[in-house]
Parts: C-alpha cells; sequence; structure tokens
C-alpha cells in the first residue's frame, strides 16, 4: 500500500509519461522515502511477533521524528480491527471513533478531490457518527450566552472553507465539504446554522482580503451557499422559512438585508419589520435609506405600520427633505377607482395627521448645509477683526538712537544690503 500509494504521488509529480510502477520504485532506488517508510512499518509492526530488528542509523532518526504520526497509525489499524470482530451492539461506537480519526486525518491533509469524494462517501454512510466529529474538530459549542463559538486551527477553516468548490468536483454527486457540514447541521442541529455561516463570515474577513478570488467569497457568497443547501430539502416548513430569513440577515449584506425585509413584509410580521429596519439601519448610510424608502411606501399603501410610527420615524435618513417624503408617499398610495373621499368608512385611508410627526421632524432638522458653517456661525465675531496697522514716520525711525531689538537690527541690515545689490 505504500509502494501503490507512492506511484501515484511520483506519478502525478513527474514529467515524463511512462507510467510507474511499484517495481521501478523498489528496484530503481532513484526514491528512498517509501523504501525508508516500508522499513520502518515493518520494523514497528513485526518487532512483538519477532525479536526486533536493527534498523540503519538514518531509518532511526526518521522513526524517531514519525514516532507520533506512527503510533496514531497503529491505534487506527487496532481500532479497524475492533470495528470487524466487534458485536452489534459495539459497532456503533466503535465506528464513531473511527470516523472522528478519519475525517480529523483527512482536515489535516491536503484537501484534493480524492479526499473530498472519500469524506462525501463517510458522511452519507455515517451520517450522524460524520456530525459528531465534525464538532469535535471544529470544536463547536455553545457559550454562556447561548452564541455558537468554535476554537478551530486556520488550517482546518481553511480546508472547510477554501477547499475544492462545485466547479472544480464536476457533476459527479461531490459536493464541497462547507455543502456537506452545513447538510449535518440541517439535520442535526437546524437552529446552528445561521450562527455558523456568520463564524465562517467572520474567519473569511480575518483570513482573505474582500472578494479576493482565492478566498470563497470571491465565489459565491457563503449565505448563498447555505441557503443552496436549504432549497435542496425535499419538504419546506415554516422552519425553513424562519432559517433563511436568519441566513439573510447574518450575511450583513445590503442586498440579503433587503430581501429579507421583503420576505417579512410579505409574511406581514410587522413587528420584525420594524426590529430588522431599526437594528440594520446602524451598518451604513445608504441601506438605512432603502430601508426607510421601503418602509415608508408600505405606509403609505395600508395602515398595518400605524402602531410602529414612533419608532419609524426616527430612521428617516438626514439627506430625505419633506418633498422627497412626500414624493415617495404619493408614488405608492393605493390607487382607488372612485373619487376620493375625506373620510373612509373603513379607517384604511392615510392622512396628513399620521405624517405631520415626520414631517416636523424633517422641518425642524437643520441643514446639512447649515451645520457644515454652523462652527463659523457661532463664533463671538463674524468675520474676524482685522489686525491694526502701524504707520510710522521714516524719518523719525532713521534717526532715531534709541537702541533696537537684534531681530530689528538683522532686518534693517539686510534690507540695506538688499538696496545696495
Amino acid at each position: 500500500m505504500v509502494f501503490e500509494e507512492a506511484c501515484r504521488y511520483y506519478q502525478r509529480r513527474s514529467l515524463s509519461s511512462s507510467k510507474l510502477t511499484v517495481e521501478k520504485l523498489k528496484k530503481g532506488g532513484a526514491f528512498q522515502a517509501p523504501v525508508a517508510l516500508t522499513a520502518i512499518l515493518q520494523h514497528s509492526l513485526y518487532q512483538k511477533q519477532k525479536p526486533a530488528q536493527g534498523l540503519q542509523d538514518t531509518y532511526a532518526k526518521l522513526l524517531s521524528t514519525i514516532s507520533l504520526e506512527l503510533q496514531s497509525y497503529l491505534s487506527l489499524e487496532i481500532l479497524k480491527t475492533c470495528v470487524v470482530g466487534a458485536s452489534e451492539s459495539e459497532v456503533e461506537s466503535y465506528c464513531e471513533e473511527l470516523v472522528e480519526q478519519e475525517v480529523s486525518r483527512v482536515l489535516h491533509s491536503d484537501m484534493d478531490k480524492d479526499n473530498l469524494a472519500y469524506l462525501n462517501s463517510v458522511f452519507t454512510s455515517f451520517p450522524k457518527a460524520a456530525w459528531k466529529a465534525t464538532r469535535s474538530c471544529l470544536q463547536l459549542q455553545q457559550n454562556g450566552d447561548g452564541l455558537l463559538v468554535a476554537r478551530a486551527t486556520p488550517e482546518v477553516w481553511k480546508k472547510v472553507l477554501g477547499g475544492p468548490q462545485q466547479e472544480d468536483v464536476g457533476q459527479n454527486g461531490v459536493v464541497p465539504l462547507f455543502e456537506l457540514i452545513c447538510t449535518s447541521f440541517l439535520r442535526f442541529k437546524p437552529k446552528w446554522l445561521p450562527s455558523f455561516v456568520e463564524l465562517t463570515q467572520q474567519y473569511v474577513s480575518i483570513s482573505w482580503p474582500y472578494s479576493s478570488k482565492e478566498g470563497p467569497e470571491g465565489r459565491v457568497p457563503l449565505y448563498k451557499r447555505a441557503m443552496g443547501v436549504l432549497a435542496r430539502k425535499s419538504k419546506h416548513s415554516e422552519v425553513d422559512d424562519e432559517l433563511e430569513l436568519e441566513l439573510l440577515l447574518c450575511s450583513k449584506r445590503p442586498k440579503a438585508v433587503l430581501q429579507a425585509l421583503h420576505l417579512l413584509i410579505h409574511l406581514k410580521q410587522w413587528q420584525r419589520v420594524v426590529e430588522v429596519a431599526e437594528k440594520f439601519s446602524k451598518l451604513s448610510p445608504l441601506l438605512n435609506k432603502e430601508i426607510f424608502t421601503t418602509l415608508l411606501a408600505e405606509f403609505a399603501q395600508h395602515r398595518e405600520l400605524d402602531p410602529y410610527l414612533d419608532t419609524l420615524w426616527p430612521l428617516c435618513p438626514a439627506e430625505l427633505s419633506a418633498s422627497d417624503i412626500l414624493t415617495v408617499v404619493l408614488q405608492h398610495l393605493p390607487c382607488s377607482q372612485q373619487d376620493p373621499v375625506p373620510f373612509s368608512s373603513e379607517g384604511n385611508q392615510l392622512t396628513v395627521g399620521l405624517l405631520k410627526p415626520l414631517l416636523q421632524r424633517v422641518v425642524q432638522r437643520p441643514c446639512v448645509h447649515d451645520e457644515m458653517y454652523s462652527d463659523a456661525l457661532q463664533s463671538p465675531t463674524f468675520p474676524p477683526p482685522t489686525p491694526p496697522r502701524e504707520h510710522k514716520n521714516p524719518s523719525k525711525a532713521a534717526g532715531s538712537d534709541a537702541p533696537q531689538p537684534l531681530g530689528a537690527r538683522t532686518s534693517s541690515s539686510a534690507l540695506v544690503q538688499g538696496d545696495t545689490v
């Protein structure tokens, strides 16, 4: 097995098209690594059955270097033997331990297409054991505040997020590792999925530049990939709608936040609509303007937002004027086939009294240009007074015998020299 793996490795790195065989590796002597490794493994595996065989000095040094990896390999072989000979009641516990070791081993090795396909088979064959192994390898747990935390190393995070993507692995049923983990979340702990996506986004922002092609966010955003896994579920429920909302909001991207806001409006969850608007309006002035104009348009069409106007009006952006507000309202007033009446029997028409607090707030607010010059306008004297000028008689200044300061004498001599020149 060691020689066959070495053949595949050297064949990939070789510039020659001739097929590399185990016999060439053994006899050629060009590649000493598999020869040394097989000698060390043979010495370690059979030293209990036979008298200890001596190793060359170079091999003995290698043995001391890879002793920890060798011990884990031997324990893995022993565990596989236990799985084969275990009873039905013991197989599950042995399989969980075996899957955890295999997932950990792959996460600490090169994440190529073969390893990814192997992980896909592990997650498909042992879903529960793979979920426990994922939690263990990423050290996922809830803290005292109920927030999801992870203590995985940066190398493991890069394998989870920066491995082969869907366009790299082909259409043979193999999915990227991030999608595999999201599927496990949906199956065993769906409430943790948005928090997990938020954790991955925090790591991406630290490890890769924004929209970097090397990083995962340079392709499809992580929240969209998680939503793709959610969309592929066979049965869709109200829990999935809530998960979709949380995934959109946890991304904190303007388009995703507005999409979530429209979804909440469609579901007529007005309390959450206002809560989302109040929370995410603080992210950026542009998003604040988009959110406020969206809700102002809704306010013009129906009376569902009337109980929340005290929370909604303070979100009005500073650059919106009274004419801007009236323009938005007039554009979104519901069309009526009959002539408008001042007082409707249904009580669902917009009145000036509802808009009055907002318009008063906007009119009383200082203009942006006034704020720019407020410091200058509030100064004690504007403009500042002109400094007094002293007019001296040249004849008196020239004939004066009074002692002058050093600076004055120097400047006078400089002037005389300048005139002479």
